[in-house]
């Protein structure tokens, strides 16, 4: 380990990875990851568009587990959407996919695994370790993910409540269609509850919840829902896994100084699922692109990041928006929205990364629905969540 390199990257999951994969291998880089190991934590369901295929190539397609032609999107009382993609949408094995990531950069860069970063410093940019040592580089790239212990510490007045808890369980089981996926809305489990159902393939299933305040407890009762309405049926239970489910759309601005924060840890994420890989990789593509083009001068390409990922911030705060309202709504609430566009009717060619294109679809398929889901939303209370969002939207 030397005293001083080119570029310092913290963490070692999806966004930092995605990052180097991009990178020319000139560069002097390390990387210091506090686990012992690529992919020791699974947190992530690992859905992704035909998007992230394209982008990543062979990591991503030798990790597709399952693929899928159709989403449920549903109540607990029943009123649902089918929603049919335009693209093919794929299930990846998301510890496989973080592994085949780095085996292609394992050689090219310096990896320093069972290594903590304690603190960042910006005006002389550097790095503290849990065993003391200070760590110099030209620029720090924060890929911490959701814990945002260095990003609090950055932005004290960062917004305290980005994302809720999820977890999840992989069962042998199966569904009626293995190439469709569900997600459920409910109020009895807990506040902002969701829950979603997908297959792995023919005998598995992945089955997950996120919301404020849950369990393994609230798992299991969504589980024994589930099964009651013949939606999945589990004959055994695997081992639960979770994380933070991200909500919040990023920053306009997400590097200070020196130090640019990507992935989770800058909040690159789709806030109406939580969904990351594909934003990863846009953010990590581009910055990486224009660091290998301008890396001498750093307040540059900076500025020029800030300017080329304009436009899908802009899309992102969009879907913040939409995320703020929808899941602030009270279940009666969305199973309203859901019969405004029409129980149990298809919605076909969506975008499956770009949300708020579903809106377009409704408006120009039904538009007369959009009329009944304005009256549903514009309540005194979803106008305060559709403020907050409006405030979030200019950070």
């Amino acid at each position: 380990m030397r005293k001083h390199y080119d570029i310092i990257v913290v963490g070692a999951g999806s966004a930092a990875l995605l990052f180097l994969n991009f990178l020319k291998e000139h560069f002097d880089v390390a990387v210091f990851e506090e686990q012992s190991g690529i992919g020791m934590k699974r947190h992530c369901t690992g859905i992704v568009s035909h998007r992230v295929l394209n982008i990543i190539g062979k990591a991503a397609r030798k990790s597709v587990v399952n693929k899928f032609k159709r989403l449920c999107i549903m109540t607990e009382t029943g009123a649902k959407v089918e929603i049919i993609p335009s693209n093919p949408v794929y299930v990846l094995d998301r510890i496989r996919y973080l592994k085949e990531l780095f085996y292609n950069v394992r050689d090219k860069f310096e990896f320093y695994f069972d290594h903590r970063v304690m603190s960042i410093g910006t005006l002389k940019p550097c790095i503290r370790l849990d065993n003391g040592k200070i760590v110099y580089g030209n620029i720090i790239v924060n890929a911490e993910g959701a814990i945002h212990r260095i990003r609090r510490q950055m932005f004290k007045n960062d917004r305290k409540k980005a994302g809720v808890y999820g977890i999840q369980m992989d069962c042998v089981g199966k569904t009626q269609h293995v190439d469709e996926f569900t997600v459920v809305f409910s109020d009895n489990y807990a506040k902002g509850f969701f829950g979603w159902v997908v297959p792995l393939d023919e005998k598995h299933v992945r089955i997950g919840i996120g919301g404020e305040n849950i369990s393994l407890n609230t798992l299991n009762s969504f589980i024994s829902f589930l099964c009651a309405k013949g939606i999945v049926h589990v004959e055994e239970k695997g081992k639960p896994f979770g994380g933070i489910v991200l909500k919040t759309p990023p920053r306009w601005r997400d590097h200070y100084e020196r130090v640019v924060m990507i992935g989770d840890a800058a909040l690159h994420v789709k806030p109406l699922t939580g969904g990351g890989l594909y934003v990863h990789a846009l953010f990590g593509r581009k910055l990486a692109n224009i660091i290998n083009a301008k890396f001498e001068d750093v307040e540059y390409l900076f500025s020029k990041y800030e300017e080329e990922t304009l436009k899908l911030r802009l899309r992102l705060k969009i879907q913040g928006l939409l995320s703020q309202v929808f899941h602030e709504l009270t279940l009666k609430e969305k199973e309203d929205v859901l019969k405004s566009i029409g129980e149990n009717v298809e919605i076909k060619y969506v975008d499956y990364d770009y949300h708020e294109k579903l809106l377009k679809n409704v408006i120009l398929e039904r538009p007369r629905s959009i009329l009944n889901i304005l009256n549903t939303v514009l309540s005194t209370k979803n106008i305060k969540n559709l403020v907050y969002g409006l405030k979030v939207f200019l950070q």
